[in-house]
């Protein structure tokens, strides 16, 4: 078994054997005998244990889940999505890009054909099928990532040109 995190994204089953809902790990109990966690704090939907046999990894099953005969909560998945993509960016952006300070748990760069080649299927059909969601926060994400330190340096420049007068 896969030791849980606080604060990790994971595929809950929710009903057995194929209803499988996204939630986020709040707590272990006990060397991971159970695992409590939050249906992103959804106000109809309490948070609850699950035995670790009981969740799988959001990324690695995005996929499966998300095809027949599974069922999921599509408002939950949007939420999830969200989130991903959120810490992506934000393990991607350097601390000097924000006005907090805090260390984040940083993500390492995608091979660049891997990225371009997602960026060039979206620009050739702007079509995403659902399975592919993850891929495309991840992307985006990585774009938002490089945009963001791209404007950085240009107003570093700007600023060192404005100093110097030139």
């Amino acid at each position: 078994m896969q030791k849980r995190y606080r604060g990790e994204i994971v595929w809950a089953r929710v009903s057995f054997p194929q209803t499988w809902w996204p939630a986020l790990v709040l707590r272990t109990i006990e060397d991971d005998l159970a695992i409590l966690v939050s249906f992103f704090f959804h106000p109809q939907i309490p948070p609850r244990y699950f035995l670790p046999s009981e969740l799988l990894s959001f990324r690695h099953y995005f996929r499966f889940f998300l095809t027949p005969p599974h069922t999921t909560s599509h408002a939950l998945v949007d939420r999830a999505l969200e989130i991903y993509g959120r810490r992506i960016l934000s393990s991607l952006t350097c601390p000097c890009q924000t006005k907090t300070k805090t260390k984040t748990k940083t993500t390492s760069f995608k091979a660049v054909e891997e990225v371009l080649g997602f960026v060039v299927s979206a620009a050739v059909s702007l079509w995403v099928e659902k399975v592919e969601f993850v891929d495309a926060v991840e992307a985006l994400a990585y774009v938002q990532a490089f945009r963001g330190y791209n404007l950085i340096k240009q107003r570093s420049v700007y600023n060192f040109h404005c100093e110097r007068g030139s």
